[in-house]
């Protein structure tokens, strides 16, 4: 699947350097093999075994290349892209890509989205809190009272959620929103 930079901040963003300037021509380069380049710009980099989708907005791999940093809601995660190919393009260590989920998110969206599975193929909360937390002594006497059972109900919400598009958000970091004060600049 290749998915949309507007989506997808890993996805690099390339163009012909402007007049004066000098980038790297990829497709000069030995360590630096270019494939699947389709009509569409859309492409893979791999260097020295580190592969980056890349997007040629005009040009092709052959001329010196910039990248472009949209400033949007997902620039440091672009941002933290391209630092990551110009590492390999210059031969330093690339630093390895930031989490974009902890463990315990990405297990809790594994849970979802099987307990969404269990709700469209009919089964009950209950049945799906026994598939899930097996460990769990579950009985239809106390299931009304029991502590999981809101939590396959969130589960399954949060799977909707996934489901109906939300799982774009797992291409990216989750940021803690920044409360910016607008700061007002008197003049004269």
């Amino acid at each position: 699947m290749i998915w949309s930079p507007a989506v997808d901040p890993a996805r690099i963003l390339l163009r012909p350097c402007p007049p004066g300037m000098d980038g790297p021509r990829l497709a000069a380069r030995g360590d630096v093999i270019v494939s699947d380049l389709g009509e569409d710009g859309f492409c893979t980099a791999s260097i020295r075994g580190v592969e980056f989708p890349l997007l040629f907005l005009a040009g092709g791999p052959d001329q010196p290349v910039a990248a472009v940093v949209v400033a949007d809601h997902l620039a440091l995660d672009r941002l933290e892209a391209v630092e990551r190919f110009w590492a390999a393009l210059n031969g330093e260590k690339v630093p390895p890509e930031r989490r974009r989920m902890s463990l315990q998110k990405r297990q809790r969206a594994g849970k979802s989205l099987r307990a969404v599975d269990g709700r469209k193929d009919g089964a009950s909360y209950r049945v799906i809190a026994q598939v899930l937390f097996p460990a769990h002594r579950i009985t239809l006497a106390t299931w009304k009272s029991n502590a999981l059972r809101e939590t396959v109900i969130r589960l399954v919400r949060d799977g909707l959620l996934l489901v109906a598009g939300g799982y774009r958000s797992l291409l990216h970091r989750r940021r803690h929103d920044r409360k910016h004060k607008r700061r007002t600049v008197r003049t004269g």
